[in-house]
């Protein structure tokens, strides 16, 4: 469970460096990001600013630190898709386990039904981790 002073709430260009950090080994050490290069600083700084534009970017912040973030994106180009969005969340690996993505895509879940766009994927990645939990405490 996440930490009670934990705050949950929108990122800002100025958070670039702290989430880079955490999205920088998922590029250089795993396969999860499908980027072949990290973003430099100035990159991430532009990525933030353009979602923010149009799309929600949260940050989980703990004691002044950025320790995850959650932000949706355009699902698609076709019109029909136009309400549609994805989520990608990054937790920083001192703070897995703890709550702190189930948090912030649950946030990002509920400003994506205020919203004019519906944040897809939300009730799909629900029902495949329900899957995985129980499956692993049936092994």
């Amino acid at each position: 469970m996440p930490e009670p002073s934990a705050n949950i709430r929108v990122a800002s260009a100025g958070d670039a460096d702290a989430i880079l950090a955490i999205y920088a080994p998922n590029v250089s050490d795993e396969f999860v990001s499908f980027e072949l290069e990290v973003p430099t600083p100035e990159e991430m700084r532009g990525r933030i600013v353009a979602t923010l534009a149009t799309h929600p970017w949260l940050v989980w912040e703990v004691g002044g630190r950025v320790a995850g973030y959650a932000y949706a994106s355009k699902h698609r180009e076709r019109l029909a898709y136009q309400w549609s969005a994805d989520v990608s969340c990054y937790v920083d690996r001192a703070a897995r386990g703890r709550g702190v993505g189930k948090a912030l895509y649950h946030r990002a879940a509920e400003r994506g039904e205020r919203a004019p766009a519906r944040v897809g994927g939300i009730r799909a990645h629900r029902r495949l981790s329900r899957r995985r939990i129980q499956a692993r405490r049936m092994a």
